[in-house]
């Protein structure tokens, strides 16, 4: 929605008038008084009317095992059909079709580069669906079995393996458009100062002030440099209970919706973010990790100075949006899955020397 009314404005202004009236703080901010996938409810089909959608929508004869999974802002089902496992999931009505069409064309491109990773391929076209005079667009992807890597104890060797993975998707995703990539997204690192906007929803004065603090460190450390760190189509999601690794002990990634063009560190950053949560050894943990992804993609120095800097202010992000949003939807528990361990993790990074930090990320350039 974001980017349409981006596109919109500028045709509708000449370009100068443009940047002198319009931040995409402003548009975002618009965006968040209409309808976004973030402030419009869920898709809230039952069980019978998933199973119809799939007999009579997508042609499937039989279903049966069928059960909802989670989910933030779509609705994900599970289902067998002749002994073969799917998900079929609907999008959130705001969804744009071109971030849609975005994500199967990045499982496409991915598994073109690289066969190894698992990847929920899609099996069937993008379908409409109605629910109480309501459209909402649908499709049914391939299951991967294995489970998830949050479900497992990690180890160091398991921290290697995982940089090595992450390294390869930013390899397999390199080169890769596509024209809904270009959006003003939420969870994009880019857009920082909408998390101002977002601060009154955090009920605590101190919590409140210890975003502004990795804010402040944000605008002195990295918005400097931007000008140096490449730029990229990331999955901008590539945490834990995203990553799923089969009985072969090969490894996959699902839930391509926050895709973007953004900072290509951003895609270890979010996952260093992650993975920092509930961990005693934090800086051993994340340094394996960025060490052995960038043995598969190298990361230049200005990439890994701005780093740390990067995975607090995608915390201050996770913690931001929780509030705002679980103010609009208390009932949904998967909101606030991480909250608090990510102000846990923040008031951590607080008391660290984050320049110290910085150098110990640095040596893991080789």
């Amino acid at each position: 929605m974001c980017h349409i009314i981006l596109q919109f404005l500028k045709k509708l202004f000449h370009y100068d008038t443009f940047k002198n009236f319009f931040t995409e703080t402003d548009l975002l901010i618009l965006t968040q008084m209409v309808n976004s996938v973030f402030n419009t409810k869920p898709p809230s089909f039952s069980i019978k009317e998933a199973k119809d959608a799939i007999q009579h929508q997508f042609n499937f004869r039989t279903c049966s095992d069928l059960d909802e999974l989670y989910s933030d802002r779509d609705q994900n089902f599970f289902f067998r059909s002749n002994s073969k496992k799917y998900i079929l999931k609907i999008f959130n009505k705001a969804e744009d079709i071109s971030v849609i069409k975005l994500q199967l064309d990045a499982i496409k491109y991915i598994s073109k580069k690289n066969m190894n990773i698992l990847l929920p391929f899609p099996k069937s076209e993008i379908v409409k669906i109605f629910k109480d005079k309501e459209v909402f667009r649908a499709i049914v992807y391939e299951y991967i079995d294995g489970y998830f890597f949050s479900e497992k104890q990690l180890f160091q060797q398991d921290y290697r393996k995982l940089g090595i993975f992450i390294g390869n998707i930013s390899k397999a995703l390199n080169g890769f458009r596509g024209p809904g990539s270009e959006r003003v997204f939420e969870w994009d690192i880019q857009h920082i100062d909408l998390i101002n906007h977002r601060l009154k929803f955090i009920d605590s004065i101190t919590n409140q002030n210890i975003v502004r603090y990795f804010l402040n460190k944000y605008e002195e450390n990295v918005a400097p440099h931007t000008t140096k760190l490449r730029m990229a189509v990331i999955h901008n999601d590539c945490n834990e209970h995203n990553i799923i690794v089969n009985e072969k002990k090969t490894m996959g990634i699902i839930d391509f919706g926050d895709m973007l063009y953004s900072f290509q560190v951003l895609e270890p950053a979010v996952c260093m973010a992650y993975l920092a949560l509930n961990k005693n050894n934090i800086k051993s943990v994340l340094c394996t990790f960025l060490e052995s992804y960038q043995s598969c993609f190298p990361l230049n120095e200005y990439e890994v100075r701005c780093l740390i800097y990067m995975v607090c202010v995608r915390l201050c992000i996770s913690v931001s949006m929780a509030a705002w949003r679980k103010s609009m939807f208390p009932e949904n528990k998967y909101l606030t899955i991480s909250e608090r361990p990510a102000w846990l993790t923040l008031k951590y990074f607080k008391d660290e020397n984050l320049n110290k930090w910085t150098d110990h990320l640095l040596q893991t350039r080789g």
